[in-house]
This record gives structure tokens, sequence and C-alpha cells, in this order.
């Protein structure tokens, strides 16, 4: 539906996005996950007609909209800020875009009992945006973007300024309504989490380029690059050699320690390659020093009670320091600092990755 050829933007001697080529299936709720200053929302400006491209095309169903205006591409926009008329109530801001679009009368009023249905804000319809909540504002923004029913909705960090909890509850609604209305979402946020709950497909930015492009469970857990890694979620990162391969492993060794460790052979590495061992937190078991499967002996230097689960962190003989993520145990005392343990993790939850 959606197709970006090798499009480029430049801010004078900045460019914010470098030959970036992607694809977005009709349907998709595809986020841009990245840090700040990586190109996203410019990106986002670009697929809106906010910006034009320096160099390459954007292609909604094989039409390039480079020359097309924005107001005139099936594509709206819900911004961080809400952008809300204050001087009209949540109805006339729903349908402000039908009143732009010289609807009937009689149109313009049941589309908008409509969304106020669809976004749970019934009995609202004659207050001004001033006497509602930040989550309440954000559902009359969405309200207003998807009125006019358009081909794409662009979010721009649509609920960075929304507290824990009610940022999980929009989220939940994000998802019931983009599957109701089955139009494509393109996301831009910096949080992962948020990336990875609300997916089908995350493209990871960095440096106006597009790292990796994956379903989020294989953003996570098979990262393409140490940067992607670090990004997403905790991860431990661990400087490694690649000292030989057989059988699809290959067998790493890490700087000043005796042990070799095993992890699934990725495509074009070789033996002799520098990179990084990653392993997640969560999949390292943690037991008292002794025999066992593959693993690393160390001893516990911290620990950080988190609720439901806990953070253990353990230095190992060479200095280098991983963390453990593990089940609390109510009632069990947390391993005593200094304590020696031995950390082990299944085969496959381990990575060789280039920098």
């Amino acid at each position: 539906m959606l197709e970006l050829r090798s499009v480029s933007h430049r801010y004078g001697d900045v460019l914010a996005v470098d030959q970036l080529s992607l694809t977005v299936a009709s349907g998709e709720f595809f986020t841009l996950l990245g840090p700040s200053g990586c190109g996203k929302t410019t990106l986002l400006r670009l697929i809106a007609g906010f910006e034009r491209p320096s160099a390459g095309q954007i292609l909604l169903d094989g039409e390039d909209l480079s020359a097309m205006p924005p107001e005139r591409r099936p594509v709206h926009t819900v911004f961080q800020s809400y952008a809300l008329f204050p001087h009209l109530t949540v109805a006339e801001n729903i349908a402000f875009p039908l009143r732009m679009a010289r609807r009937p009368e009689a149109e313009i009023r049941e589309r908008v009992r409509e969304q106020l249905a669809l976004v749970r804000l019934e009995g609202m319809a004659e207050r001004y945006p001033a006497a509602l909540s930040g989550g309440q504002r954000q559902r009359v923004a969405v309200a207003r973007a998807i009125v006019n029913r358009p081909r794409i909705l662009l979010l721009d960090e649509p609920l960075a300024a929304l507290d824990l909890k009610l940022r999980e509850q929009l989220q939940l609604e994000l998802i019931r309504l983009q599957r109701s209305l089955g139009i494509t979402f393109v996301y831009v946020t910096h949080d992962q989490s948020e990336a990875l709950a609300l997916s089908h497909r995350v493209g990871v930015m960095n440096r106006g380029r597009l790292v990796q492009v994956d379903a989020p469970a294989a953003i996570y857990e098979r990262p393409r690059n140490r940067f992607v890694a670090d990004f997403i979620g905790q991860c431990n990162l661990l400087e490694a050699r690649v000292q030989g391969q057989a059988d699809g492993r290959l067998r790493v060794e890490l700087p000043g320690l005796p042990v070799l460790l095993d992890v699934p052979a990725e495509p074009g590495v070789e033996t002799g390659e520098q990179g990084v061992l990653a392993v997640r937190p969560e999949h390292i078991r943690l037991t008292p020093a002794g025999p066992g499967e593959q693993g690393l002996a160390g001893q516990i230097q911290g620990h950080l009670f988190l609720g439901a689960v806990s953070l253990y962190q353990v230095e190992l003989a060479n200095g280098m320091r991983l963390d453990v993520q593990a089940a609390s145990r109510p009632g069990e005392p947390a391993p005593e600092p200094g304590a020696p343990m031995q950390l082990s993790w299944p085969l496959q939850a381990g990575r060789f990755l280039r920098d």
C-alpha cells in the first residue's frame, strides 16, 4: 500500500533520512522506533506531506505523492500535543474535517456520534478540551483524525505525555481501534515496550536509516546487530571473538576467561571475527556455583527488588558484569554480595553480533 523508495531528506548540511526504502501493507500497524534525532519524525512528516523529500519517491497504491499537498493526501496525523481547537467543543473538533469537506449536516451529526462511541466518549460531546483529561483529549484527537476515514493514520508519539497506567490503557484502545477500522497505522515512538506491544512490524531507525524491520518478537529475540540489541529492552553485551564453528554453532571466547561458549551460527560470520555475545537478563539462570550446563562462574555484586522480578548484577572473573533477571521469591533471602554463582542459559538464548 505505502512504499518509500530510496527516500532522503536534508535540513541544510544535516542528513535526517538517508536512502531509506520501506513498504507498509494495507491494514498494518507499523511502528518506527528509534532514539531522538534518528529521523523517524522527519520520515512521518515526509509521508504526511509537511516536508518534501530531497530525493526518492513516496508512493501510495503506486501513485507518487511527492507533488500532492498535505490536504489532498488520504493521510491524517495525530500529534503528541493533540492540536485540538480550544474554542470548539469535543463534537465540533471531531466535526471540523467534515465541515471543511462540506459534508451534509445530517451526515456530520451521524459520523460524530459514531466516532464518539468508537473512542468511548459518549456524553462528552459538549465539553471543551480544557475540561478533559490528557487521555480524553488524545481520544478526541484520534476521533477527529479518523472521522473522514483516511487510508493511513500517522501517529507521532501520541502517548508520550501520559502517565504509565493511562498510556497502557490507551495502547489497548489503539490496538482495538486499528483492528476494528482496518486503517493502516504508521506509529512513531522512542518507547521500546510500546513498539513491541502495539505493532505487527517494527522498523528500528538509527542515523536516518532502517537498521532492522521485523515482527516484534524477532526484533527482541533475534536483533541484527549490537545497536538493535542494546536499544531494545535490556541486554547483556559481552566483548567476544569467534574461536571456531561446527554443526550449526559458533564457539566464542570472552577475553580473560578459559570457558568457550556455544551460540547459534550466524550467516557470513567467520572464525576470528570480533563482536559481542548478547544474552537477555531474563534468559540467564542463576544457581549456586557448581557443575552444570555451559555457563560462567561469577559473584553477586548487587540486587534490586522490582516486585514480581528481581534484578541481580553478577561480576565475572575478568571484571565483566551481567544483569540477571529472575522471579522474586517471597520469604526467601536474596543471595548476599560476594556469593559465588553459576550463570547458564539455553543455546538459542545467546547470539553473536557484529558491531
